[in-house]
């Protein structure tokens, strides 16, 4: 099984996160560091570890991600994380540790 982890720029910011075409220049990136593996027969791809902020540019990265991961059917993912105090990525709940991030999980509710 591969497993890669893939964060936004507000984890560790890129020089292609500041490129003109971002984030048209995403799946050719994603393309290249695991997107590959789906050529191979039998092959088990799932996204190990990904997650961050649904606003800003990180927001825009979190969108193309989910729509190259739905567009290629790599469904089966780990999103990182559920606590709410990971300071570069949030949670899926708030910071009450209760509340859910409803817009966060209506967006990951697309590789559903």
């Amino acid at each position: 099984m591969y497993s890669p982890h893939t964060y936004g720029p507000n984890v560790y910011n890129q020089n292609y996160f500041n490129d003109a075409s971002f984030p048209a220049n995403m799946p050719r990136i994603w393309d290249k560091h695991f997107g590959f593996i789906r050529i191979f027969k039998n092959s088990a791809l799932v996204t190990g570890e990904w997650g961050g902020s649904t606003s800003g540019k990180n927001g825009i990265w979190f969108n193309a991600f989910i729509n190259y991961l739905k567009s290629n059917d790599i469904t089966d993912n780990f999103i990182w994380c559920l606590n709410p105090n990971s300071g570069d990525t949030g949670g899926l709940l708030l910071n009450d540790w209760m509340t859910p991030d409803t817009n966060k999980l209506s967006l990951v509710a697309k590789l559903v």
